[in-house]
């Protein structure tokens, strides 16, 4: 969507077995800089989807010094 974020978190179906403790340096090797990956977790068939279980999000955002706080947006 164009917003820059300081991480996060996904979720997917490998086409093969892979070592959780070793895939996010594997994934590293070989992926696009500025991105890192940092955990692996292997889930079970009857384990729910990442976007079932995240309950709550933290956002910030900086507001350029010209911006008019009191105008307010609507969304």
């Amino acid at each position: 969507l164009g917003i820059p974020s300081l991480g996060e978190l996904v979720d997917v179906k490998l086409s093969e077995d892979a070592d959780p403790a070793t895939l996010p340096s594997r994934l590293n090797a070989v992926t696009l800089q500025g991105i890192r990956f940092l955990e692996a977790a292997r889930l079970g068939d009857n384990d729910r989807a990442l976007g079932r279980v995240v309950a709550a999000s933290v956002f910030a955002a900086r507001l350029p010094a010209s911006a008019d706080v009191d105008a307010g947006v609507s969304l």
